[in-house]
């Protein structure tokens, strides 16, 4: 299992660097007769698996075996202040079941205001609370609803007052579900503010947290004279991390503890730079926001994709210019195990449409090209692919309706509101597809905003296509199919597809004529491919992992906890103080 830093991060007290696009090709003469695909931005192999203690590089998974976690530890509650001042302190029954403090709830209400802004709060499946009043009062008040207003038909989050709260009622309306889970609690034994109350002291507090998974109405787990060892926290970690994956809910927000989150985020990270590493294990603030790619490598989920679409839809002619990978069998690389988890801001999300086909690893969709005419007369005689009537291969009208079925699939499943950025290959075929499948309706003249496509571009006998409410499109030269020999392959000057494709923009390629093919060039061996061949107008998604610091991403959903600053000193801090032995049996 791989866990990741995601890009939800943000931090008030620091400036964030926006990406600075460039061109991954920077030669814009002859190219070398040995070209790497994206300079192993991409790892395409899982061979690097024996070099997982430090490996660095990008890693690529399909993006149905990932989850979304937001990572948030409570805000300040009474234990830290006390505990803070004498260690002692943690020992009182006085501050059994601690509750928020005043200082606590202002910082649950910074940290509401900010996942709000972020666009976050509407992209959270369910909640996951530990069941302590200092959690559940945090998950409650940052991804819950509003004040709560008697006579409203749905039972409140949380009543006034909960727990010494001093707080209005909290609303269960439009929020998304809240699950309490034993599990994710902070470190059991000795601490009685570590210990929870009964289940049925707890429901008619918070009457809209699903408190059915915990078997116990009393507290069996917390043990008066034994403190749990960090290794045992450790490995409870690791339990309810694999359990994430047997639920459905892709974006998965869960309010625990300190400890909890140290401890069981150690685990990962030892196969990412050590900066990286750091991001992850860090120990967190009060109503800190993290947010992490949880990845599946064990085929522990049984998760399908709610956006993948396998193409050929009406079915036709696709076979590849290239087919030299049908003609042999594939390798078969070993493949690593478990799961992993990585700061999100480090995955991108990418969206596969046959616009290359070779596959590589990113958090993207990626897409085929609908069915061109050289999948036609080259499915048929394969020495037609270098034909110069297949001179950058256009689609043919059965392509176009693959083209139009995709468009639907993305409209329906929501994929079309995700996407942020349509990257294309600089060809015929891919631009009509990318325009086709992720572009606005029907291009009406006289609308201030320049066409996708003009009617009847490249053959189409299309209707010209809007560039409103729909993504900005970039053409990248390195996502082109193999280079060389085949003419279907070869692109036009960029100065002939402007007027074409009028809003998509072409600044990244450096010539303007067709520098990259040659026609006495052979097809390159490209390791080990991770994907099958991608059908017509099929779509994959995909997870990008950068576990080297290549990228500069910075998160905008983390957020730093501590606002308004305030002592946060865990409950277990046996390992900053003294040793272990002196908490434990």
């Amino acid at each position: 299992m791989t866990l990741l830093p995601s890009s939800y991060y943000y931090s008030p007290l620091l400036p964030t660097t926006p990406p600075i696009l460039r061109s991954p090709l920077h030669t814009p003469h002859r190219r070398s007769r040995s070209r790497s695909p994206l300079p192993f931005l991409l790892r395409c192999s899982s061979a690097a698996s024996s070099e997982m203690a430090g490996s660095t590089g990008s890693t690529l998974y399909p993006s149905h075996r990932c989850k979304t976690l937001h990572l948030v530890r409570h805000a300040q509650g009474i234990h830290n202040v006390k505990g803070e001042k004498d260690y002692k302190a943690y020992l009182s029954p006085e501050l059994f079941d601690a509750h928020l403090t005043p200082l606590g709830w202002e910082q649950v209400s910074n940290l509401r205001k900010h996942v709000h802004k972020c666009g976050l709060a509407k992209k959270i499946d369910l909640v996951i609370t530990s069941p302590l009043l200092r959690t559940m009062q945090t998950a409650v008040g940052v991804f819950g609803g509003e004040s709560y207003t008697d006579g409203i038909n749905v039972p409140p989050l949380m009543v006034e007052n909960a727990g010494n709260s001093n707080h209005l009622a909290i609303s269960s309306l439009n929020c998304p579900p809240f699950l309490a889970v034993e599990q994710c609690r902070e470190h059991l034994g000795v601490h009685p503010c570590d210990k929870r109350r009964s289940i049925s002291d707890y429901r008619p507090l918070f009457p809209a947290i699903d408190f059915s998974l915990i078997e116990s109405d009393e507290d069996v787990l917390w043990k008066a004279d034994v403190r749990e060892k960090n290794e045992e926290v450790a490995s409870r970690g690791m339990k309810f991390i694999n359990w994430l994956w047997t639920r459905k809910e892709k974006e998965i927000a869960i309010v625990t503890h300190s400890g909890f989150l140290f401890h069981t985020l150690s685990n990962f990270g030892k196969d990412c730079h050590p900066t990286i590493k750091e991001e992850i294990c860090k120990h967190f603030a009060n109503c800190e926001l993290r947010t992490m790619v949880l990845v599946d490598r064990s085929m522990l989920g049984l998760d399908s994709s709610n956006y993948n679409y396998p193409g050929k839809i009406p079915q036709g002619l696709d076979l590849p210019s290239d087919v030299a990978q049908e003609k042999q069998p594939e390798k078969k690389m070993p493949g690593s195990t478990g799961s992993t988890l990585y700061p999100s801001h480090h995955c991108k999300t990418l969206h596969l449409v046959k616009l290359y086909t070779w596959s590589v690893m990113i958090d993207c969709l990626y897409v085929r090209h609908a069915q061109g005419i050289h999948n036609v007369k080259g499915e048929k005689d394969h020495k037609a692919y270098s034909s110069p009537e297949l001179f950058d291969a256009h689609l043919t009208p059965l392509g176009w309706e693959q083209v139009s079925n995709l468009r639907k699939h993305v409209h329906k499943c929501g994929l079309a509101k995700k996407i942020d950025l349509v990257v294309t290959s600089p060809l015929l075929r891919t631009m009509q597809t990318a325009v086709g499948v992720f572009g606005g309706e029907s291009y009406t003249d006289g609308i201030n905003v320049p066409s996708l496509m003009v009617e009847n571009a490249g053959n189409s006998n299309h209707l010209a296509i809007s560039s409103l409410n729909c993504p900005p499109f970039v053409a990248v030269e390195e996502c082109r199919e193999r280079l060389g020999v085949n003419l279907c392959d070869k692109r036009r000057s960029i100065s002939d597809y402007r007027p074409l494709f009028p809003a998509i923009d072409f600044s990244l390629i450096e010539s303007d004529e067709d520098v990259l093919w040659e026609a006495d060039d052979c097809h390159p061996t490209i390791e080990a491919e991770i994907c099958k061949s991608f059908a017509n107008c099929e779509l994959r998604s995909m997870v990008l992992v950068d576990r080297s610091m290549l990228g500069l991403d910075s998160s905008n959903y983390i957020y730093p906890g501590k606002i308004p600053q305030g002592l946060d000193l865990p409950s277990d801090v046996a390992q900053e103080k003294q040793p272990e032995k002196s908490h434990a049996n």
